[in-house]
């Protein structure tokens, strides 16, 4: 036998060995790491009766994860997070909900598209039209304006386009490969400052001859009442500094379906046409 072509495979076989006894030994290996005790949203600030500390394997925890409790009181939490798991840094950075007294957080459920494709960010003040579809009809009208936003679900906010940009590494085996872009949901949800006062939804009907209505509404249970029928969806609007106020009548998308009405059809006279009406003739009498 050969000992030159058995020397590279018994080299291969140990490395083979040692990567395996070394993977065994670092997924055995476990370290005390900050866990969550309760379920929290996003948006929670961090207090320590929401934290402990706990063993967990090295192999399953993030280059971020955090041991040292200090470094998350305080903390603002960007996504939510469920009892038992860790925290790691990226967990946290999100923004306090500040609140006047006369607010309440509502969250909406929006699209890409209704969402303005998470460009949205806290500070931002839109409108909401709500969209009502059943049966053979679509019905749109504004339903609220100048809510504020307080928080965009981190999963739908919009990337930034550097994120996308080839990454080049000096190593020859990966010169040249493009970085994997972020993930990003098509859904999200949107948290909005809405006042507790009523507000007035108008409909101007001056277009079809009518006076115009008005409906008293409290917008929060509005937006939670047509946030929770599966018949309506909702679609934001951005709104400027300045806004201008409006008022639609609402539209049904129906009404937009607009055809050239039927050519009469001419009815035929035995005499042709002459300008002038010709009499029906008597009709025979029979004796």
């Amino acid at each position: 036998m050969n000992i030159k072509k058995i020397i590279p495979i018994i080299a291969a076989l140990f490395v083979a060995f040692l990567a395996i006894s070394l993977l065994g030994a670092r997924e055995a290996e476990k370290t005390e790491v900050v866990v969550l005790e309760q379920n929290l949203p996003p948006g929670h600030t961090i207090i320590e009766a929401d934290i402990a500390l706990a063993e967990m394997p090295v192999a399953n925890l993030p280059a971020d994860v955090i041991a040292d409790p200090a470094q998350t009181l305080g903390g603002v939490l960007r996504v939510s997070r469920s009892e038992g798991d860790f925290l790691a840094a990226s967990h946290l950075g999100g923004d306090v909900l500040e609140l006047a007294s006369d607010e309440r957080a509502v969250t909406i459920e929006v699209s890409d598209s209704a969402g303005l494709a998470g460009q949205l960010k806290p500070g931002d003040f839109i409108g909401v039209t709500a969209i009502l579809a059943e049966n053979d009809f679509t019905y749109a009208k504004v339903a609220a304006e100048g809510l504020k936003v307080l928080s965009v679900s981190p999963e739908f906010q919009a990337i930034d386009p550097a994120a996308y940009q080839q990454g080049y590494s000096q190593d020859e085996d990966s010169f040249g490969a493009v970085e994997a872009a972020p993930d990003r949901s098509p859904k999200g949800t949107i948290t909005l400052a809405v006042p507790v006062d009523a507000m007035v939804i108008a409909y101007d009907f001056f277009a079809y001859g009518a006076e115009d209505e008005f409906l008293l509404v409290n917008v929060i249970e509005l937006l939670q009442g047509l946030d929770q029928d599966n018949r309506v969806s909702f679609s934001l609007y951005l709104m400027p500094d300045d806004a201008l106020a409006f008022k639609t009548a609402g539209i049904f998308l129906q009404n937009l379906i607009v055809t050239p009405g039927p050519t009469p059809t001419p009815t035929p006279t035995p005499f042709g046409w002459t300008g002038e009406p010709e009499a029906t003739p008597e009709p025979t009498a029979t004796p």
